[in-house]
């Protein structure tokens, strides 16, 4: 995995694995920040199978469906849930009341105002925490980018953006 910097968050998120990871989680940060890659880090951890789920209704609700009748450890990642439809948020409420036992959720949002405050009360949010300088810079040198392409750059997502093909 290719993730720099959130030292806090990876801290936060190994102790709650240790003591018993929630059923029901929110990764937030800004866009390019690795919520995913976090994601699939934690699914990896738990040792559960991952799968990303898309955000249209009916991802979702086949997602919910399945969840009941999966019989191995699981992790499901739903990114960019703030761009889910106000019926796809609204579907994920009953999976946020009666969670399966050997299921995990976990959603990936910039913003965690753009999910319904019934959903967001349900889960246990972790939050990114900003990008140093010196990180940024640090992953520009390892990927051989200029070294000056930091200071346009808010997260790694960012300079990945900026890499010629």
């Amino acid at each position: 995995m290719n993730l720099i910097g959130q030292h806090n968050l990876l801290s936060q998120l190994y102790t709650a694995i240790d003591n018993g990871f929630p059923l029901f989680s929110v990764l937030v940060g800004c866009r390019g920040g690795g919520k995913k890659t976090i994601a699939h880090m934690i699914a990896q951890e738990l040792n559960t199978t991952a799968i990303d789920v898309g955000i249209s209704i009916a991802d979702v609700r086949a997602m919910i469906v399945n969840s009941y009748k999966v019989k191995a450890p699981t992790t499901y990642i739903i990114a960019d849930a703030d761009k889910m439809s106000n019926e796809a948020k609204s579907a994920l409420l009953k999976v946020t009341e009666e969670p399966p036992n050997h299921c995990y959720f976990i959603m990936t949002l910039e913003n965690l105002s753009s999910m319904p405050s019934t959903i967001a009360s349900r889960a246990s949010v972790y939050w990114q925490d900003r990008y140093l300088a010196s990180e940024l810079e640090e992953y520009a040198n390892q990927i051989g980018m200029p070294a000056i392409v930091y200071n346009f750059c808010d997260t790694a997502g960012d300079i990945m953006l900026l890499q010629p093909d």
